[in-house]
């Protein structure tokens, strides 16, 4: 069985042989952030390096939002930066739910 690095695979879990984005949000920004306190997204790919690219938008997206949160910027300013920042990500083949949506959903 081959070792990842826990660098190139931070906030990637693999359930099955899929791959998601699981992130902590801050407690600095958790009562800004409906997903608090775990983010969980399923990338809906089994390749690793798709894995990858994905959560790379995903995080850059996130922490920006989370940075938009603690300036003194307006909160509507940065949840709209952080929608366009999931449209982006779903250009990468792959759409955005939360995690209520999913857990309606769920088929465990």
């Amino acid at each position: 069985m081959k070792r990842r690095s826990k660098a190139f695979d931070r906030h990637l879990q693999q359930r099955g042989d899929r791959w998601h984005y699981v992130r902590r949000v801050p407690d600095a920004v958790a009562s800004l952030d409906e997903r608090a306190p775990m983010i969980r997204l399923a990338l809906k790919t089994t390749a690793l390096a798709a894995a990858r690219v994905m959560r790379d938008a995903l995080e850059q997206a996130d922490s920006d939002l989370w940075a938009s949160f603690l300036s003194d910027k307006p909160v509507d300013r940065a949840l709209n930066r952080h929608a366009a920042a999931k449209r982006r990500a779903t250009a990468l083949g792959f759409s955005y739910r939360s995690a209520a949506e999913l857990g309606s959903k769920g088929s465990w």
